[in-house]
């Protein structure tokens, strides 16, 4: 479902989420977009901060040695 928010004119307008399409009927995501939202920002920093991501990749990096 998609997040409302309301224009001064009072039409609902829909948040942008930075996906795109072509003519063609090609989806792509529009990077300085998608990567402004709290959300995907949330995200990422979780990821960066996960302890069993930092294991594995270690775990990864002795098994390539």
């Amino acid at each position: 479902m998609a997040k409302i928010s309301f224009s001064f004119i009072g039409k609902p307008k829909t948040k942008d989420t930075g996906l795109r399409g072509t003519f063609g009927g090609r989806l792509y995501v529009d990077k300085k977009v998608f990567y402004k939202r709290k959300d995907i920002q949330d995200i990422i920093n979780e990821i960066k901060n996960s302890e069993s991501i930092k294991e594995q990749i270690s775990q990864s990096k002795a098994s390539a040695v």
